[in-house]
């Protein structure tokens, strides 16, 4: 989507479906929300950037829409009958790029464009290049900002720079300083100016922000800008897949909750400050599952080559120790109540059970494997402790991807009868298909594995669906003796499968989705 420079047209690319080949491009008059017109692109389905000028002087809007192997003009009268018409390009001498990704016009309707190659070209009014740069950047050009008074021009690529363009001077380009961003942010993706603030959103999902003295001239920013430490950080995110989210129920580091992600990012959030609180990076590693023993100061995770990963929290340098643990993936990992063992859920079809005398000093003594629990039927997709022994030691309860409950001695690798687990009190309620949860498949298909949490007082249950829906009730989550469902409340939180639920707060609830890398945060009443 791209408002007009005046804001009152709003101009929007989209499909009826992710399969849709084509797209269709909406004018819409942005005060009323009236549709003004539309037309079908002829174009591939990868569309990169829209940007949206309106001309007082022909009373038209310019729009640009570029993507892969296209690079598209078309006008629109703002008067009815708002016919689309398409305005062919004149590249001139200028090659063609596999990607076009970034454009935006200027306040006088001059029109920037950044493409896959670091070229960024310079378009009149009449829809051809009359400048360019083939070095804009190393790599993709992924924004372009113009100053409101157009004397000075601001390019993010690929290559992790800011670069700052004097525009003084007609259809001239003169570089006059470069920022270059912190590596652990990636790069630029796009950028807002307000007032004397830059702000920065980065590839690795981060919002950076970039003080402009206001004594600073219009196409130069002051020498600081040169290093890294010149940004403040606002927000940070995850970049790729979260696989992994639970809760500090110590409040360690001032945060609330922590998570982990393919992108070998572990990061603690204030729920309260809904900000970053610590960050650790594990390189060439990518976490699926994660687990802290607060009191250690320990973040234990499973890993997608089926290893166990032990990290100290701590400033500075965090001391890591790797041990393998399967062949297969890692889905769940959780310490027992006294924290003197760890168990592992993996994609073989087994549960591993480590002991440590102390995590405290694993980098010393690493944990040792104390129990393998073997003999079910598929994948081992979650996992939970009891609260209390049971003939001296703890009980685990595994459920595997096809809907098989398990009960295990954690000592001895005995099974114990599902009829004797009913007076069990348990640490966590991960694993959905017992008694205490059975009034969810009243709202759920039988054949769904529900991800589910329980409030830190046992007295809500919370659900997230295959289909994104979050469900929230009380707790026992039970069917009545006149088979009438347990009344639940439901809210619409992802287009995808929701991956973990969790509550940080007795009410505030966290969760993550397998379709994107958002973070929600929702306030329980």
């Amino acid at each position: 989507m791209s408002f007009s420079n005046e804001k009152n047209f709003l101009v929007s690319v989209s499909s009826e479906s992710r399969e849709e080949a084509y797209k269709r491009l909406c004018v819409w008059e942005s005060t009323s929300g009236t549709l003004l017109s539309s037309a079908q692109l002829d174009n591939p389905s990868i569309i990169c950037t829209l940007s949206v000028y309106l001309s007082s002087v022909s009373h038209s809007l310019w729009i640009c829409t570029g993507g892969k192997d296209f690079l598209s003009f078309h006008t629109v009268q703002t008067s009815a009958p708002y016919n689309i018409e398409q305005d062919p390009p004149n590249f001139g001498k200028e090659e063609r790029a596999g990607f076009y990704i970034s454009s935006t016009f200027d306040s006088s309707g001059l029109l920037y464009t950044g493409d896959s190659d670091g070229k960024l070209l310079l378009w009149d009014s009449e829809r051809a290049v009359c400048a360019s740069i083939n070095k804009c950047h190393e790599g993709a050009v992924f924004c372009i900002l113009v100053s409101e008074d157009s004397s000075f021009m601001l390019t993010g690529g690929r290559d992790g720079t800011v670069n700052t363009w004097d525009l003084s001077q007609q259809n001239y380009f003169q570089k006059t300083n470069s920022i270059t961003m912190p590596e652990k942010h990636g790069a630029c993706r796009t950028m807002a100016l307000s007032m004397n603030k830059l702000f920065v959103g980065s590839t690795a999902n981060s919002i950076l922000s970039f003080f402009i003295p206001s004594s600073a001239t219009a196409a130069t920013l002051n020498s600081q800008a040169k290093t890294p430490t010149s940004f403040t950080t606002l927000t940070q995110g995850h970049y790729e897949q979260i696989r992994g989210v639970t809760n500090l129920r110590n409040a360690l580091l001032g945060a609330h909750f922590l998570t982990a992600g393919y992108d070998g990012m572990v990061l603690f959030f204030n729920c309260e400050l809904k900000r970053l609180v610590w960050k650790h990076l594990l390189v060439n590693t990518a976490p699926t599952c994660v687990d802290i023993h607060e009191d250690a100061c320990t973040i234990a995770m499973g890993t997608k080559d089926g290893s166990l990963i032990l990290v100290k929290v701590k400033d500075g340098t965090s001391p890591e120790v790797k041990v393998k643990v399967a062949k297969a993936k890692i889905n769940c990992i959780k310490f027992s109540k006294d924290y003197s063992c760890l168990a592992l859920g993996s994609q073989d079809g087994n549960t591993y059970v480590f002991r440590s005398s102390d995590f405290r000093k694993f980098d010393e003594t690493p944990p040792e494997e104390l129990a393998r629990l073997q003999g079910t039927s598929g994948p081992i997709s979650f996992l939970d402790w009891s609260e209390q022994l049971r003939q001296g030691n703890y009980i685990i309860r595994t459920l595997t991807a096809g809907g098989t409950l398990k009960h295990w001695n954690a000592g001895t690798c005995e099974q114990w009868a599902d009829s004797e687990m009913r007076s069990v009190d348990w640490l966590t309620t991960k694993c959905m298909f017992e008694y205490s949860t059975s009034g969810l498949f009243d709202h759920v298909n039988n054949t769904q594995h529900p991800v589910t949490n329980v409030s830190r007082l046992n007295s809500i249950l919370a659900a997230g669906t295959e289909n994104g829906k979050i469900l929230l009730g009380d707790y026992p989550c039970l069917t009545s003796s006149g088979n009438i469902p347990p009344q639940l409340a439901e809210e619409k939180a992802f287009n995808g499968k929701i991956s973990s639920v969790e509550f940080v707060t007795e009410n505030c609830l966290v969760a993550t989705s397998t379709e994107d890398q958002c973070i929600q945060q929702w306030r329980v009443l």
